[in-house]
């Protein structure tokens, strides 16, 4: 298979992939995240709604199996409220 004609196979695969896991983001999370959507690869952000700890909702993701990085984790220093 030529080259460009993989990369535009690969780039409708993923585009399909992902807007099936926004969609099921979207349904399962909602209430709890708002999640921008991506137009590249399969990694989003997810919002977490007011008052929700990114902690405590990290311990429930990965004792669910859902691999996540709680984005407090990249703070040099905790933020100034």
């Amino acid at each position: 298979m030529q080259p460009a004609r993989l990369i535009r196979k690969l780039r409708a695969l993923y585009a399909e992939r992902r807007h099936a896991l926004l969609n099921a983001g979207k349904r399962e999370l909602e209430g709890y995240l708002d999640i921008q959507r991506s137009d590249a690869g399969l990694n989003l952000i997810g919002w977490l709604r007011e008052g929700i700890d990114d902690h405590a909702a990290y311990n429930a993701a990965s004792a669910d199996g859902v691999e996540v990085i709680p984005l407090s984790a990249y703070l040099i220093e905790p933020p100034h409220n």
